[in-house]
């Protein structure tokens, strides 16, 4: 189903997407533009790459970093025409953002990371602390007591 949004409704929601690891490189720009023509707007506020590989090839495969300069390039493009606001990246280690940063026009507003926020351990002293915070409520770093 295709929602129409009024430029009204544009002007006080966000619009994010991603360029897939299926566009990547030489598809990068026909994978942004039909993300604006899927959604039906003008511009993307934010867009990001998802994820510094190409679908297809290793992650070691040395045209991976042909790739992500060759997205960057036509998300840069399509930023300075300003269809998508803002640009940035997603998973990206520090070793593609020194690649990145090396070579870009515009930088990166974004680096959106993916954060496991139950799936960590505290040792005894780090809970003990914890639990001094504790004001009688129940959070939700243990599984077993979520209110």
């Amino acid at each position: 189903m295709v929602v129409s949004v009024s430029s009204a409704l544009c002007s006080v929601l966000f619009f994010h997407s991603k360029l897939g690891p299926r566009d990547q490189g030489d598809g990068a720009l026909q994978g942004a533009l039909h993300s604006l023509a899927e959604l039906d707007l003008d511009y993307i506020d934010l867009y990001l790459v998802h994820w510094p590989g190409t679908q297809g090839l290793a992650v070691g495969d040395p045209r991976n970093p042909g790739n992500r300069a060759e997205s960057w390039a036509a998300l840069e493009e399509l930023h300075a025409q300003g269809k998508l606001r803002a640009i940035g990246v997603s998973n990206y280690t520090p070793a593609h953002l020194q690649q990145l940063l090396a070579a870009c026009k515009t930088r990166p507003a974004l680096l959106q990371e993916n954060a496991k926020l139950f799936d960590f351990s505290l040792d005894a002293a780090a809970m003990a602390r914890l639990m001094a915070l504790d004001d009688g409520h129940k959070y939700c770093w243990d599984s077993d007591e979520v209110a």
